[in-house]
């Protein structure tokens, strides 16, 4: 919302949705060459992975449905 302010004391903004550059900006980062902005733009629930839920310690009560992120 106030990237220019935000800019000012940080080295790179990932704006949007971040999995769609995160392993730019991982690999920008071993290299040396971060970038000030990343745009992630919108992203598709039906291209997000599922969560894992196979993790969890047994009989975890755990349930939730994903519609949307954030405010486009």
């Amino acid at each position: 919302m106030c990237l220019d302010e935000v800019a000012a004391h940080v080295d790179s903004v990932v704006t949007g949705e971040a999995e769609g550059v995160w392993l730019q900006v991982l690999e920008d980062v071993r290299r040396g060459r971060l970038q000030g902005r990343y745009d992630g733009g919108l992203a598709r629930t039906e291209d997000m992975r599922p969560a894992r839920h196979d993790v969890l310690p047994p009989r975890y009560a755990f349930g939730s449905i994903q519609t949307t992120r954030g405010c486009p």
